[in-house]
């Protein structure tokens, strides 16, 4: 349940900072942001060095691609 809660938060983010960030690859926490960059292994790799076991990595695109738009959970 907690998981569920953490993407939902993770996915309002995206919604919220998408203009901000469309282009980069983040890594959340939640709603905190983690890191931020321009390749999903550096900023999975910075959030797993914070401590984060399982980081919320998504491509933030330039529009909503959909009622849910995904995540890469691992």
């Amino acid at each position: 349940p907690s998981h569920t809660n953490r993407s939902a938060k993770s996915l309002r983010w995206l919604q919220e900072n998408r203009e901000k960030y469309s282009g980069q690859w983040v890594a959340l926490d939640g709603d905190r942001l983690i890191s931020s960059g321009s390749t999903a292994k550096e900023v999975y790799s910075k959030a797993k060095a914070e401590g984060v076991e399982i980081p919320f990595v998504e491509l933030v695109t330039g529009r909503e691609s959909g009622p849910f738009t995904g995540g890469w959970l691992l």
